[in-house]
């Protein structure tokens, strides 16, 4: 979501210019509120209390494996990606904690 591509796209493009953002400091760094207004004039709002990955909040073992993907499939190939994951889960049976930092290696440099 983070690519120039992503950013580029004419439907984010076209959605970026409706949306106003405003900041507000009655709000916790871990909160969010939303309102949206559609054109025919119904309107919808949405209060989030604690982010997910907060304390209150946590992340489940799925969510974490989730960003995890996301945040590397530019990078990992997705069996690589698994394969780290799946080290690190079991970190505590490896013989050498260098897998895991070599397992990173980009697949760019292989």
């Amino acid at each position: 979501q983070f690519s120039d591509r992503a950013v580029r796209d004419p439907r984010v493009v076209a959605l970026r210019r409706k949306v106003t953002v405003a900041a507000d400091p009655a709000l916790k760094k871990i909160q969010a509120r939303i309102a949206v207004t559609l054109n025919d004039g119904r309107s919808f709002s949405k209060y989030v209390e604690n982010a997910l990955g907060t304390l209150a909040r946590p992340m489940s073992d799925a969510d974490l494996e989730r960003k995890f993907r996301g945040l590397t499939e530019d990078v990992l190939a997705a069996a690589q990606a698994d394969a780290l994951i799946a080290q690190c889960w079991s970190a505590e049976k490896l013989a050498d904690a260098g897998d895991v930092a070599r397992a990173t290696v980009p697949r760019s440099n292989r």
